[in-house]
């Protein structure tokens, strides 16, 4: 019987460690998925507002 209760709670070791793992693995997932978002986002605004320096520097000297 103490074999039987040890290797349930083995068990139940594993699946915590288990449960712990995917939600880990979760919280990566939607950091990849959020930088993946953000990064060409930011690239977009800094061409943008590069863009737009270039065009009043433009002006500036007409």
């Amino acid at each position: 019987m103490g074999e039987i209760r040890a290797l349930v709670e083995k068990v139940a070791r594993q699946d915590e460690r288990i449960n712990t793992l995917a939600v880990e693995l979760g919280a990566l997932r939607r950091w990849r998925d959020e930088f993946s978002m953000g990064l060409p986002a930011q690239v977009r605004q800094t061409v943008e507002l590069e863009l737009l320096r270039m065009s009043q520097a433009d002006g500036e000297d007409a």
